[in-house]
């Protein structure tokens, strides 16, 4: 959706090595890494587990931050995936685009 490139340590090494260091000290497995390029600064984690996780950052959001504001930028988003966050949200949402999808179908 929002044409994010894998992006692997050689590649960029600064958020590389952000995030694995994130995973390493919160013990959870290395999540793919991503970048968007668009100079609004965002992040984000998606993936239903720690074991099937992605992160992203935009072209934004590193021009915009220090390393050690990026860090704290991840941790954060890697927290959502280590709680599970990620995954409860995709829930919700598909139950709540069911009951639209329902309540469309009964007008």
């Amino acid at each position: 959706m929002y044409r994010a490139e894998e992006v692997t340590a050689s590649e960029n090494p600064q958020l590389y090595g952000i995030v694995k260091k994130l995973s390493t000290l919160a013990d959870m497995p290395m999540p793919k890494v991503y970048i968007v390029h668009t100079s609004m600064p965002n992040a984000f984690a998606t993936g239903r587990d720690p074991k099937h996780a992605a992160v992203a950052a935009t072209t934004g959001i590193l021009d915009l931050l220090t390393n050690e504001e990026l860090e704290g930028v991840l941790a954060h988003e890697m927290a959502h995936v280590n709680s599970r966050d990620t995954l409860i949200s995709a829930i919700a949402a598909t139950i709540a685009g069911v009951i639209s999808m329902i309540a469309t179908w009964t007008q």
